[in-house]
């Protein structure tokens, strides 16, 4: 391609929007964007305003990346890629709900886009919007029905989403998402019943559909029926997940949190996996308390910057009712009493000191690897320093 420039080819356009392309797939975004200013400096082109977002993006210079592809949807609504990207660049920057904007607006020109329904599904469910991430499994499966992309994975989407909306629902309305959801795992049996993987996977999601409608005895039996194949040295990381997900919404979180803790110790490398494992450990319940927990700790946190330390331990008690076990929560919590004492001085209430005690007796669990585990030490000493203080 290089060459076929310098000798002047008629095709300039063309050759430089694939050398474009080649430097960015041998990870030179520097070369590529050097190509992308040469064009773009001579007239507007598409492509190359989506290559000097690409190469932005590739360099972590996310604003930058943001801007053109947001140029290129204003001159060119239908460039479908664009929006891809965009939303790809709002994720890397942590602006999930953004991203979710845009892919849906990507989804408004093109619907029948199988794998774009199927990123909306995971970003809705990682913005806790049930609703359109249901939806857009509902979407995924119909339109894969008998393609290349028909997979386990989209019924259990499907499954999980549903038991989601429909844990802790026992109305009419809750009962039929239950129903719809074990129907889509009875549909991927039938059409996978080779898979034992996908068996395997397919039971934990039903245990859970049953126990969200107090359906006990089923529940358990759908967990027993599969009890040899759930082997925590040797599931995968997903199975396992889902595996611990089944036994906190039967009510047994301490098995649950050995097998977090068994996958911790497998995987202490993987930060993907070590960011999931965290964030079922910390809030193990449905996405209803967990938007209301994190709504709560929000406003704990708002007022102990404000300085108002009643109304912080009020917001992280009542938030704690949600998600007893929360590590974050709890050490907020304990900060905030621990401050509270020192205001106090030698007057402060000893039972300041026992609820903090009680706090941290709530993560016993916490594996060294966890992100407030330093945290939790920290405290863990000066409440014990504290103590030993006051007992002087």
């Amino acid at each position: 391609a290089e060459q076929l420039l310098q000798a002047k080819t008629r095709y300039r356009n063309r050759v430089m929007q694939i050398l474009g392309d080649l430097y960015l797939k041998r990870n030179a975004p520097d070369q590529a964007r050097a190509i992308y200013e040469q064009v773009l400096a001579e007239r507007e082109l598409a492509w190359g305003r989506m290559g000097m977002g690409r190469a932005a993006l590739a360099e972590g210079q996310l604003d930058e990346a943001i801007s053109h592809f947001q140029t290129l949807i204003e001159s060119n609504p239908d460039y479908i890629e664009a929006y891809d990207a965009l939303a790809d660049a709002y994720q890397r920057k942590g602006n999930g709900k953004r991203a979710q904007e845009v892919i849906q607006q990507a989804i408004e020109i093109s619907p029948l886009a199988i794998l774009r329904q199927k990123q909306l599904a995971d970003i809705a469910a990682t913005n806790q919007d049930m609703e359109t991430a249901a939806q857009a499994w509902r979407s995924t499966v119909k339109l894969s029905d008998n393609s290349i992309h028909d997979s386990p994975d989209n019924y259990l989407g499907l499954g999980r989403t549903l038991s989601e909306l429909s844990d802790g629902d026992t109305s009419s309305e809750g009962k039929q998402l239950a129903e719809e959801a074990l129907k889509a795992l009875k549909d991927m049996g039938r059409r996978f019943k080779d898979d034992e993987t996908a068996t395997t996977r397919k039971q934990l999601v039903a245990a859970r559909i049953y126990a969200g409608q107090n359906r006990m005895n089923d529940s358990h039996k759908a967990l027993e029926s599969i009890r040899d194949q759930l082997d925590t040295d040797t599931l995968t990381p997903e199975e396992a997940l889902d595996y611990a997900r089944t036994l906190y919404t039967q009510g047994d979180s301490g098995a649950g949190q050995r097998v977090l803790n068994q996958l911790a110790d497998r995987y202490s490398d993987d930060p993907a996996i070590m960011k999931a494992i965290e964030e079922l450990m910390d809030e193990p319940v449905s996405f209803r308390k967990k938007n209301q927990a994190r709504a709560l700790n929000k406003d704990g946190i708002k007022a102990f910057e404000s300085g108002e330390l009643g109304q912080a331990a009020d917001a992280f008690k009542q938030a704690l009712t949600l998600v007893p076990q929360h590590p974050a929560l709890n050490l907020n919590l304990v900060q905030v009493l621990l401050k509270n004492a020192e205001q106090q001085g030698k007057t402060s209430d000893p039972a300041l000191l026992q609820r903090c005690e009680r706090c941290l007796d709530q993560l016993g669990h916490l594996p060294p690897q966890h992100k407030q585990y330093k945290r939790y030490q920290f405290l863990m000493k000066k409440v014990a320093d504290l103590k030993a203080g006051s007992n002087a």
